[in-house]
């Protein structure tokens, strides 16, 4: 819920097109070791012109201002507790851009440091001392530096301060360093960061800097457009990764860092973290921008993920084959999210077991759960059935209102299904005939039949206690809610979403913009999608949610079980006065020659 509101505030303040920065003086100064990197180029000129995006009209609006002013009071007071950051202080003061930086602090774990451009010192000092004046009144003390770290010699009226820490918050606690560079403040959480900045910032000489890196390069560059972006961004998750596992005592990262993987010592590969093993430092770096379409007035969004070939171990798994950007027909036209992925189902658990025995920290585990299914149940997941499986995986998911069932299907292709169809449904039924929670059902018209189940997620929990599984034209179906899947079988007369209006102008638009061929593209109508999960939660609150079987109603638990949080969700207004602000949502996945890309796109019409 803490990241969720973060964003809110972020893109409430800021979700307009924006000018590049006349002066970026904090870029240069970023060391090529940061692992974040997030910026505003101009906080003001988002904010003038933020009623023009619907998103921003909907939280501007009236239905909205009882759920607003207690998202702001929550979360602004979350925000200035955990980083020092005020954000109607910030927006009273700021002139322009507004920089978030990840770097190893002292210890080597993640820490944060803020950068908001003022329009002068004196700017930036009242700034902080406001900010103090705001931390005071939550018992929060602020003494000078110069009193408390005279050493370091830091900038002239630098404050410093002791965050208060919470119980299951890793980014709360510990010291935050509130200093002014020129028209620049700085809101440090690590005293020996916010040090190493500082010194950048004073130095005359050319140092490296993170936005000169190959890496950045790489990913940021084609993100720049000459109209400028809403925000930009990057990210290195395997190194972020690493610096979440501090090594243990007596391990020398700079060896490890340096050394072949031939010549590490055994205590440096014992600690290698999870993120730099089984192929995954592959996956170098990812980034991002976001910007105001100029014809509709949408947010749009492109991430660039930089995983050039050939990839190793586990990452092998993430070869995409290309194909059509068309939606099959057996998607119907009150489907409310429609997903093609084409993904090499089939290569999957040939590449997965060193992760699985990893994750399990039991060597040999997964080699043993094949076996077993292999022995005991007759089931060669592996080596016979997986391959029968692919490339193309759709998804599809509908609200049944008179049922009120939010249920999602998946449809995975079997190749060669005159061959393999009758292969595939007797080790379905070999793995569950012995299962006294599944039961079977006959569906009319079907060859074979459709079995009733309890489905799993990853908290160990049971939310779908009527889910469904089985083979029909075609294809292995697996649905959240087995009633659901029966009835989409049964409706071979329903209209394809293909054939719409919808999908004629989505087509045209894409190939226009991406031309023909995609690894993966969805179709979601925001104005009807997640309407039962939105309503329960307004109307019945989180702990509503675990009544609801459904996908949006998981996911929103998974989030707010983050914290505990107080924000009272019966304070949103109804669905019907939230929908004329909501459109439909495309995300479009392609292959580059570094690696991946997804575009974020906004489509009226309904």
């Amino acid at each position: 819920m803490r990241t969720v509101i973060f964003c809110l505030l972020l893109i409430a303040a800021t979700i307009i097109p924006v000018r590049a920065a006349e002066q970026d003086r904090v870029s240069p100064i970023l060391p090529p070791e940061a692992l974040l990197y997030f910026q505003i180029p101009d906080w003001n000129a988002l904010k003038d012109q933020a009623e023009s995006l619907p998103m921003g009209q909907l939280y501007l609006s009236k239905p909205m201002e009882a759920f607003r002013e207690q998202l702001q009071e929550h979360g602004g007071t979350y925000l200035l507790k955990t980083f020092g950051v005020d954000l109607a202080t910030v927006d009273q003061y700021i002139d322009d851009q507004f920089v978030v930086v990840g770097l190893p602090g002292d210890d080597g774990v993640l820490t944060f440091t803020t950068f908001v451009q003022t329009d002068s010192n004196e700017s930036a000092q009242r700034l902080i001392q406001q900010t103090a004046g705001l931390l005071q009144e939550f018992g929060i003390a602020t003494a000078s530096a110069d009193s408390q770290l005279p050493e370091l010699a830091f900038p002239k009226g630098t404050l410093i301060a002791e965050l208060p820490k919470r119980v299951g918050d890793s980014f709360s606690g510990g010291p935050l360093l509130m200093c002014a560079l020129d028209q620049c403040v700085v809101l440090g959480r690590d005293v020996g960061a916010t040090k190493r900045l500082v010194d950048r910032w004073r130095s005359a000489e050319d140092d490296s800097a993170l936005l000169e890196t190959e890496e950045c390069r790489t990913v940021l560059e084609p993100l720049q457009r000459t109209d400028g972006n809403l925000f930009l961004w990057y990210f290195d998750p395997i190194r972020w990764g690493a610096n979440s596992q501090p090594p243990p005592e007596g391990v020398d990262i700079a060896a490890e860092s340096t050394a072949a993987d031939s010549t590490t010592t055994d205590a440096i590969e014992s600690w290698r973290p999870f993120a730099m093993r089984h192929g995954f430092a592959g996956l170098q770096a990812i980034g991002g921008a976001g910007w105001v379409n100029p014809e509709n007035q949408h947010l749009e969004f492109r991430i660039r993920v930089q995983a050039p070939g050939p990839r190793e171990g586990s990452m092998k798994m993430f070869d995409f084959p290309p194909g059509d950007l068309s939606f099959p027909s057996f998607i119907h036209d009150d489907a409310k999210v429609a997903t093609v992925v084409r993904w090499n189902v089939g290569q999957i658990l040939k590449n997965v077991q060193e992760v699985f025995d990893d994750i399990t920290d039991a060597p040999g585990a997964f080699e043993a759960t094949m076996a077993d299914l292999k022995n005991e149940l007759n089931v060669d997941l592996r080596e016979e059935m997986m391959p029968m499986l692919g490339p193309k995986i759709v998804v599809m998911s509908d609200y049944i209102e008179a049922d009120e069932l939010d249920a999602t299907m998946i449809a995975i292709d079997i190749r060669d299904p005159a061959v393999n169809e009758a292969k595939v449904a007797r080790m379905i039924y070999q793995l569950l005939v012995g299962d006294t929670e599944s039961r079977r059902m006959k569906v009319p018209g079907q060859r074979y039949e459709l079995w009733r189940m309890k489905l799993m997620v990853g908290n160990g929990k049971s939310p779908f206690s009527e889910a469904g599984l089985m083979v029909a034209d075609g294809r292995l179906w697996i649905g959240t809610h087995a009633s659901t899947l029966r009835q989409h079988l049964l409706k071979r007369g329903g209209k394809p979403l293909s054939e719409t209006t919808l999908h004629r102008d989505y087509l045209a638009m894409m190939k226009n913009r991406f031309g023909s061929e995609t690894f993966g593209v969805s179709l979601s109508k925001m104005y009807e999608d997640s309407k039962y999960a939105y309503e329960t939660l307004r109307v019945r609150g989180p702990k509503g949610l675990e009544e609801v079987e459904s996908m949006y109603s998981v996911l929103l638990q998974i989030i707010l079980d983050e914290d505990k949080s107080p924000i009272d969700f019966t304070t949103l207004p109804p669905f019907s006065e939230i929908q004329q602000y909501l459109h439909n949502l495309i995300i479009y996945s392609d292959n580059s020659d570094q690696g991946w890309e997804l575009h974020g796109i906004v489509m009226e019409g309904r």
